[in-house]
């Protein structure tokens, strides 16, 4: 597949190399407990870092199961970045935040088309369906120090 752009991986895993808990839960990631000590180690700028990583990417990918998880935050993070959900179910029109694609070759002709320079793609499917169609540049895992 032709691209003009760089895909980039930040998926952060939990000691024992899962994202989420059996019950789907994220706090750990999305509200972690800043009473550790070992988290003020983790700096600006380090190769853990999500905000600089972000800095980098005009585009952000995501799989349908990450789009749900998203939803249920307290307000929509991605204001300012244009969001293509990759989804063999979810309806086109369903969020005029995002933008629904089909298939990976749908979402690279959108991409070039909209002239992505970066592009975060998130979710386990989604990031494995770019793996495989070799879209990937760029992998950060983001490892706890405990």
């Amino acid at each position: 597949m032709e691209r003009r752009w760089r895909g980039a991986v930040f998926i952060a895993t939990s000691i024992d190399g899962f994202i989420a808990r059996d019950d789907d839960d994220i706090r750990w990631l999305t509200d972690p407990d800043t009473t550790v000590s070992h988290m003020a180690e983790v700096g600006k700028g380090s190769a853990g870092d999500y905000d600089e990583m972000r800095k980098r990417v005009d585009h952000l990918v995501m799989g349908r199961g990450t789009y749900e998880k998203v939803l249920t935050f307290d307000s929509w993070p991605f204001d300012n970045i244009p969001v293509i959900v990759l989804s063999g179910s979810l309806p086109v029109d369903a969020d005029a935040r995002v933008t629904v694609v089909r298939s990976v070759d749908e979402c690279v002709t959108l991409l070039n088309e909209q002239d992505a320079r970066g592009v975060y793609v998130d979710g386990g499917k989604t990031i494995q369906a770019f793996l495989d169609a070799d879209l990937i540049d760029e992998i950060t895992l983001p490892v706890p120090l405990c």
